[in-house]
């Protein structure tokens, strides 16, 4: 991978298979394979990606929060320090959500509800 959104990479560290934090020059961000993002991310988180090229990508300022609210369980013993950030931070992967991405928050809340309501009904039906 030599390139993404914000330029040529500089730097990658794969935080685990098809999942990589990249910088630049200038900006940074995560960008994540399609089988990972279908393995690890909501739908309303692949919606919400920058699609390049065929990663899912986002934004270390703003976007980053969504791929790491959704994965942030999956990475505990990683050694990243944006990830380490994350796990010891998460009222402020909250406010970021908040700020930058409520469209994607209605969209995964939606997509819980609809999780919800189709568990309550499988319960009825075989109960």
């Amino acid at each position: 991978m030599a390139g993404s959104p914000w330029g040529t990479i500089q730097q990658s560290e794969n935080i685990v298979r098809g999942v990589r934090v990249v910088s630049t020059a200038s900006h940074s961000g995560i960008m994540v394979s399609p089988q990972s993002a279908h393995k690890y991310l909501s739908e309303a988180a692949r919606n919400a990606a920058l699609r390049w090229n065929e990663f899912y990508c986002f934004e270390e300022d703003c976007d980053a929060a969504i791929v790491l609210s959704e994965f942030v369980k999956n990475l505990t013993g990683t050694t990243n320090s944006i990830v380490k950030w994350a796990i010891e931070n998460p009222v402020e992967i909250s406010h970021s959500l908040n700020t930058y991405n409520s469209e994607y928050l209605a969209a995964r809340n939606a997509e819980m509800k609809q999780q919800c309501d189709t568990l309550r009904y499988h319960m009825m039906v075989n109960s």
